[in-house]
């Protein structure tokens, strides 16, 4: 039984559906290098609590855009950056649909909880915004796995 690479695949699967995302990647570190197609989504599973019959994931899911030059006057902005709010408003969208996916995933995945989305701004190597959405992501266990 390979649960965690399932529900890995899983996500990976919702990810790639979007016609709007142009790369997805996993793990500890995001990779916000140039040379990686944006936009992005980017996922990490940050734990897993075991109970006798499933295990729950804790599972952050990021959908980010690279923030480009926007040509509008200063004077006409509402306070801030209008991609800045582009970025925001099309991330939010697709965390959005991969939510309403998440809660569609049949046996053995089901969302356990209301996720809260919260956004960023990334500004070390390149300028990106987006959101992080926070799941938990029950899955039955297997009984052969003991």
């Amino acid at each position: 039984m390979s649960i965690y690479i399932d529900l890995c695949n899983k996500i990976k699967a919702i990810a790639e559906e979007d016609t709007i995302v142009k790369s997805i990647r996993k793990g500890v570190h995001i990779d916000i290098e140039k040379n990686n197609p944006f936009p992005m989504v980017h996922f990490t599973v940050n734990q897993a609590t075991p109970t006798s019959t499933t295990v729950v994931f804790q599972v952050a899911i990021f959908a980010m855009a690279l923030r480009g030059h926007d040509n509008i006057p200063q004077a006409d902005r509402f306070d801030g950056s209008y991609q800045e709010d582009t970025n925001l408003d099309e991330m939010l969208d697709v965390l959005n649909r991969i939510y309403i996916k998440l809660l569609k995933l049949q046996d053995p995945f089901r969302i356990t909880n209301s996720p809260t989305f919260e956004a960023f701004y990334e500004a070390r190597m390149n300028v990106v915004d987006g959101w992080v959405g926070t799941f938990d992501i029950e899955a039955i266990l297997d009984e052969t796995i003991c």
